[in-house]
């Protein structure tokens, strides 16, 4: 392939995945359908009440996402992955920038509610004498999490901003992608697989080790990349693909094996998405790519947010209050908003100001053999 027609089909891509950021989103919701169950958790406890699945408001319609939601967690690993590999395989960046870039889009928000939820822990132990759900909310801990360290194998249980923990070790993952980044771009398809295989195995080898798991789907999201740029065009071959792939993970999914299952089914929708993404009307777009900038701070703010609702409220009551719809919606609905607010007022100010200041820094150091 000749470098203008490389550069024609590079130009002709789609330059961001509006609909990768709805699945983002559906993605965040059910991560908070799941966390719903802290209502039910009596103070002291990280296990909620006997029977509360029956009292969460329309559980029959949303059971999937209140039972089963924490499985957003590796579809996210997935779709980060893909964005990764969108961003940082077809051009080139300095290690400078990656680093900078990756520091200002997550830190600012990290540390803040780091912050904001160790205060509420300061209270809630005031106020009842016990912690909320993570218990480990001390010095050493939150020393961690200053570092997005807190999911590293160093903790000793869950703490403070505990949804970070998935954030904490693909923090890692990043570091290692920037390091193989170049090889994956020489070697095409082969080296994702390989690499997500690895981790695969070495999670027999070691059992529950998050890391692993993050690396493993993270690489199936690069391999899913590859799998894009090389059939976009090609719809037939496309959906023959996704008609395999798509009830082998159905059925592995009914059979409990997820490491199959979950990139068997997520998989063939992100790629379906993916070459959809030519169809979404210009006006859409915009309303997409809030929603996809919001998903992180759904991702962080919900916690903080239950938080708040035990200082502000009597404890004994919250899971009276969790059974209605009105609360649900109260919840899902603050959160959203919280997190559409964070990120214009906070997130992307800081975001914006960080590389500014890196890029300042940059061209402030003197040229060598300047004198």
């Amino acid at each position: 392939m000749s470098p203008a027609t490389a550069a024609a089909q590079l130009a002709d891509r789609p330059q961001r995945f509006y609909l990768l950021d709805a699945s983002r989103a559906l993605a965040a919701f059910a991560v908070l359908f799941w966390h719903y169950q802290h209502f039910y958790m009596p103070l002291g406890t990280n296990v909620p009440a006997k029977g509360y699945s029956l009292r969460e408001p329309l559980h029959g319609l949303f059971g999937l996402w209140y039972d089963h939601g924490h499985f957003a967690v590796p579809i996210f690993w997935m779709i980060s992955g893909f964005v990764f590999a969108a961003v940082y395989l077809p051009a080139r960046h300095s290690t400078r920038a990656f680093a900078v870039n990756r520091f200002a889009r997550l830190y600012p928000l990290h540390l803040l509610t780091l912050v904001l939820v160790a205060l509420l822990q300061i209270a809630i132990l005031a106020k009842y004498g016990t912690h909320w759900v993570y218990p480990y909310n001390d010095a050493y801990h939150f020393l961690l999490q200053l570092f997005f360290a807190g999911s590293w194998g160093l903790e000793r249980g869950a703490s403070f901003n505990g949804p970070v923990w998935s954030v904490s070790v693909e923090v890692l993952i990043y570091v290692f992608f920037w390091v193989v980044h170049r090889w994956v771009g020489r070697f095409g398809l082969v080296l994702p697989v390989v690499l997500a295989a690895l981790f695969f195995l070495l999670s027999l080898m070691i059992p529950a080790t998050p890391l692993l798991a993050c690396g493993q789907y993270f690489f199936v999201g690069v391999a899913l990349y590859i799998v894009h740029t090389a059939l976009w065009r090609e719809e037939r071959l496309l959906a023959l693909i996704v008609a395999i792939a798509f009830p082998i993970g159905v059925f592995a999914l009914y059979r409990g094996l997820m490491v199959v299952g979950l990139p068997g089914v997520f998989g063939s929708l992100l790629l379906i998405l993916c070459a959809a993404e030519r169809y979404v009307a210009p006006r859409a777009r915009g309303l997409l790519g809030a929603v996809g900038d919001t998903t992180y701070g759904m991702y962080l703010w919900h916690v903080p947010l239950q938080l708040m609702l035990f200082v502000l409220l009597p404890a004994a009551m919250i899971p009276h209050f969790a059974d209605s719809l009105w609360f649900l919606l109260l919840f899902l609905g603050g959160t959203i908003a919280v997190a559409r607010i964070s990120y214009v007022a906070y997130e992307r100010p800081m975001r914006d100001w960080l590389r500014q200041f890196a890029r300042k820094r940059v061209a402030s150091r003197p040229q060598v053999g300047a004198l």
